[in-house]
């Protein structure tokens, strides 16, 4: 059985802009997907938008590193 996406985030700079293409991506992917692919899948927009990228690599640098 193949496991199907539950959790789609937009993210980047791009996510600005989720309210202009949003609708129309979620038109496509309930004219475009089966039914039982989509099932629970949900298409959200990052909370932390542009920002997420440096906010990863911080908190990837504070794993890898820590308070040395």
């Amino acid at each position: 059985m193949r496991e199907h996406a539950r959790v789609v985030i937009i993210g980047g700079g791009i996510s600005a802009a989720a309210e202009l293409f949003l609708p129309t991506t979620l038109a496509e992917l309930e004219r475009r997907v089966l039914p039982s692919s989509r099932e629970d899948m949900q298409v959200l927009v990052a909370k932390l938008g542009n920002q997420a990228g440096i906010v990863g690599a911080a908190r990837l640098a504070l794993q890898q590193y820590g308070d040395r």
